[in-house]
């Protein structure tokens, strides 16, 4: 009597105890599905790795848009500041200097809240690609716990009978006593 196994299909060999036969099997499919694994996890490995360059890019357009808009900050405060102090430290407060001071003083206001646009544009990038990241990694994972684990299944016993052609006579002998 062998016992079989009806996922794997495997056949205990001669004289195998049914113990050493579940082991066997059961390493196997451990082996099986672990490679079964890798191979999931190499054909994802590509695709992981250009979602977190662009992360990674993303993440550097932030802090560059960031330093913009400090900037931006910066030199429209100045600006602001320089047209006021000359306003009132000038001969006349309303001449065509002290205009074209305030003049700039505003266009570089606007244009804090366009950089600061900026920031939040590429925050949302880098939000974006995280759930992509993310969505991802959930598919892999799925997709390794939908491979089947073999764990105490139940073997068929399977009985071979002997055939007359399976008899092979290798010695013929004659005692005398």
């Amino acid at each position: 009597e062998l016992f079989r196994s009806p996922t794997s299909g495997e056949v205990s060999k001669l004289g195998e105890s049914e113990r050493d036969f579940r082991l066997r099997t059961q390493h196997a499919s451990r082996e099986a599905r672990d490679s079964q694994v890798e191979d999931l996890r190499a054909r994802y490995a590509p695709k992981l790795q250009t979602l977190q360059d662009r992360l990674l890019r993303a993440q550097q357009k932030v802090e560059q848009e960031k330093q913009q808009a400090s900037s931006a900050t910066l030199t429209s405060v100045l600006s602001i500041g320089t047209s006021i102090l000359g306003a009132f430290m000038g001969r006349k407060t309303i001449s065509a200097a002290n205009l074209n001071r305030i003049g700039t003083a505003a266009r570089a206001a606007t244009k804090i809240g366009k950089e600061r646009g900026d920031v939040g544009l590429a925050e949302e990038s880098v939000g974006a690609i995280q759930a992509r990241i993310q969505d991802l990694e959930t598919q892999l994972q799925s997709e390794i716990e939908a491979i089947p684990e073999i764990s105490n299944e139940q073997l068929e016993t399977v009985t071979i009978k002997a055939k007359k052609t399976g008899i092979e006579v290798k010695l013929v002998a004659l005692v005398w006593m």
